[in-house]
């Protein structure tokens, strides 16, 4: 992966912009590649460009993206772009301040080879073009050029006459890479701003085909991608100026629904209309207030199992008959619907929790819903049941069934040790893997053992090389384990891993390494995650550590 220096903020970058970032990140190790640089225009005002790409042979190449078709009205002289304008004119500009910064910078070295084009990920050019709409073919990198940098790259330092040198890197260094070190940034994008440009390259084609449908039931197995095709339908929803309900189970996968909707909204993917995110226990907080009960949770495990599971339930089965329920949302998405009861034998009556659901809808049950699920994924503990048959029967008309089968989440080595795994639990989870991911290589999953003592050296050992190596934060790591909280843990006398906090928290601060138990990990995707349990909420890195008594 090419090391990046990045300066600009995810919410000010355009799709087009992210597409290249991920199209460049496939570089090898040793290409550089400054994300965000400040230059000046000719008129002296302080204007921001997209990419400096520095390669290890020697040169750099000044590369400004641009979206769409990038072509020139005849009629009015205008072209396609933000402002209007020639694309060259904005690239020489950048072009100039850029080679005066490398010139001041340089000292005695010999002098740095500064290319420049613009970076077109929707454009593909007719093999044997010279120009498109007057630019020379030799400063644009259209789509099959991205894909193939490296070797355009030379190509194109071949016929500009470049005289390059290893000594290149020390002065681009010194010009553009004072904010920060390869080392600390190798893992560039975090994870929402990689997991949301994955999926909205897919272009979400099977929202667009079913577009005149307001009934959805998708099924698919752990990674298949059924929260971003639930996030991005209740975007489209949104967007046409409905108030939107997600619903999801647990906490820490709300919280994470929740960022992920604040994002799109600070990226203007929400031009109309809202979303809110809810869990199942917001939900049942908001009832209790509509009907002016208290909601009081008890202390104990105990105490709160009775209550979730007999109060609650009968409670809401007196509110529902009742009436009292307001109803204030346009359209409902539910994601891990499996865990949302069709049937509680303390509620009475069919459909369960999601009477209740239809009636905070505006239109009950002629409104919008879908609901994406995957049964292999309740927890047997859970009182109550799913049973998709009791959820259609409370439904006025049949939804659109989709089934999704292809794995998005994972590299192809965790999706093989996920494979690998050999037990009868596990076998409906293994038949929702769906086929092996096309992309992202990673690296191959870790197996240590420890005893319980040693345990925390071990997962220490292991967070200090990621981060050390560069792949990945601190933060962006999850350790996992099969106990529910930090103190009953093998972790529970430490409070810092390879010198970096502990949280007990799904979301820590910059710096920390969260911790949380795989119960309540259900629906997250991370990036990393050091414990066997957890082993499916790991995207690209793995390690399982076996604890012995």
């Amino acid at each position: 992966m090419a090391l990046f220096i990045r300066k600009r903020p995810p919410e000010r970058c355009h799709s087009a912009e992210l597409e290249v970032a991920e199209m460049l990140a496939g570089l090898g190790d040793d290409w550089l590649v400054r994300w965000g640089f400040n230059y000046r225009d000719n008129q002296g005002a302080s204007r921001e460009g997209d990419f400096l790409v520095s390669s290890p042979k020697g040169g750099v190449l000044v590369l400004e993206v641009k979206a769409g078709t990038v072509s020139l009205n005849p009629y009015t002289g205008s072209w396609n772009t933000a402002r209007g304008d020639d694309p060259m004119v904005q690239l020489d500009e950048e072009w100039s301040d850029v080679m005066e910064q490398v010139s001041r910078h340089g000292g005695h070295r010999p002098s740095v080879y500064v290319g420049r084009a613009l970076g077109t990920p929707h454009l593909s050019l007719p093999q044997g073009a010279l120009a498109h709409h007057g630019i020379g073919r030799e400063f644009i990198f259209d789509r099959r050029d991205l894909q193939s940098f490296e070797q355009v790259f030379d190509q194109r330092m071949r016929a500009w006459g470049a005289r390059v040198s290893r000594t290149d890197r020390e002065v681009f260094e010194a010009a553009f890479g004072n904010e920060g070190t390869p080392k600390a940034i190798r893992h560039f994008i975090d994870d929402i701003d990689r997991t949301l440009l994955r999926h909205t390259e897919a272009g979400f084609a099977i929202l667009d085909q079913l577009a005149g449908n307001h009934r959805f039931l998708v099924s698919g197995g752990a990674g298949t991608g059924k929260t971003w095709l639930a996030l991005e339908l209740a975007r489209r929803w949104a967007s046409e100026g409905r108030h939107v309900l997600v619903l999801a189970y647990n906490l820490g996968f709300t919280a994470e629904l929740r960022a992920l909707v604040e994002r799109m909204r600070a990226m203007s993917r929400i031009p109309h209309g809202s979303i809110s995110v809810m869990s199942w226990e917001d939900v049942v907080r908001t009832l209790f207030v509509d009907a002016g009960l208290p909601y009081e949770p008890p202390q104990g495990k105990e105490a709160q199992r009775m209550f979730f599971e007999q109060d609650v339930p009968g409670l809401l089965g007196d509110i529902i008959a009742a009436g009292t329920i307001r109803s204030r949302f346009d359209a409902l998405v539910v994601d891990e619907g499996q865990d949302h009861d069709t049937s509680n034998a303390a509620m009475g009556g069919q459909g369960g929790w999601w009477r209740a659901y239809f009636q905070l809808l505006r239109r009950g049950r002629q409104a919008p819903v879908a609901v994406f699920h995957d049964v292999a994924q309740r927890p047997s503990f859970r009182a109550g049941a799913f049973d998709v048959d009791a959820l259609l029967a409370t439904w006025q008309a049949e939804p659109v069934r989709v089934r999704l089968v292809r794995s998005l989440r994972y590299t192809r080595q965790i999706h093989a040790y996920l494979e690998s795994l050999v037990s009868p639990a596990l076998a409906n989870l293994k038949a929702g893997l769906g086929s092996p991911p096309a992309w992202h290589q990673g690296i191959d999953v870790e197996h240590a053992s420890a005893t319980f003592e040693e345990a925390p050296n071990a997962v220490a050992e292991i967070v200090a090389r990621w981060v050390n190596q560069g792949w990945a934060k601190p933060e962006q790591i999850l350790v996992l384990s099969r106990r529910g909280k930090l103190e009953g843990s093998s972790l529970r006398a430490i409070s810092t891993l390879a010198g970096y906090p502990l949280a007990d928290d799904f979301h820590p601060p910059r710096g920390s390494v969260g911790f949380g138990s795989v119960n309540r990990a259900k629906g997250l995707d991370r990036l990393a995650a050091p414990f066997f349990m957890g082993a499916s909420r790991a995207r690209q890195l793995l390690a399982v550590v076996g604890v012995t008594s």
